[in-house]
């Protein structure tokens, strides 16, 4: 018997991961990243990979188990947005960063339903 564990969520989408990465779709944009447990095959072609992937994070280091690298985006590409997770009407403000996860809710501000999701803010994020 098969159980669900989590609400439903629309704006996530794993599209394709192997070969030690993922290709993740976070509301209206994909993100391309590492991933040490995806030990086997893409489906995906590369070049569709590169079509797709709105933002890739490059690693800077040879080995597989150093973290540091850095984002490379499309001009599409926003350093924050927002997407919806359907538990109690719950929005996440998203933001690429740095560390392990490099992807992370950047929950500190409130989300003005109001406002573009893509629209440049002076808020500096921590």
């Amino acid at each position: 018997m098969s159980q669900l564990l989590t609400p439903t969520f629309p704006d996530y989408e794993l599209i394709d991961s192997g070969d030690f990465e993922k290709l993740e779709r976070f509301g209206r944009h994909v993100t391309r990243r590492p991933e040490p447990q995806a030990i086997w095959h893409k489906t995906l072609s590369e070049e569709e990979w590169r079509r797709l992937a709105d933002a890739s994070f490059l690693k800077t280091s040879a080995s597989k188990s150093d973290e540091r690298g850095e984002w490379h985006r499309k001009p599409q590409m926003p350093d924050r947005w927002v997407m919806q997770y359907d538990y109690k009407q719950m929005h996440l403000k998203m933001r690429l960063g740095l560390g392990r996860h490099r992807l992370s809710p950047a929950n500190k501000y409130p989300v003005n339903n109001n406002a573009d999701d893509n629209a440049p803010t002076d808020k500096k994020m921590v």
